[in-house]
């Protein structure tokens, strides 16, 4: 049985990613999903927060900081030993780095 606690997180990731064009500040909602995206969360919700970390980096204006923190992220999840986990984010941070080229 997974955590209530946990899918309310799970949830909550999903909700910003999929209706992010409705956030008044997509930015903020971003730096708090990167600040709860840590290693001790079960890897299905990291693969979410993923996955809705890009869908918000496209609906905002990111600055500097915020893109070494997103690419960051990427850059340990990559070594996850949850295979769902690794894949999100080694796509998500392949395809960020292509579009900076």
């Amino acid at each position: 049985r997974r955590n209530s606690s946990a899918e309310v997180l799970y949830a909550a990731g999903w909700v910003v990613g999929e209706f992010c064009s409705h956030l008044t500040n997509p930015g903020d909602t971003l730096q708090a999903l990167l600040r709860g995206l840590i290693p001790s969360l079960p890897p299905h919700i990291q693969a979410v927060y993923i996955q809705n970390t890009l869908k918000l980096y496209t609906q905002c204006e990111i600055e500097e900081e915020v893109e070494t923190m997103v690419m960051a992220k990427l850059e340990h999840l990559v070594g996850s030993s949850d295979l769902e986990v690794q894949e999100r984010a080694s796509a998500t941070l392949h395809l960020l780095k292509y579009v900076h080229r």
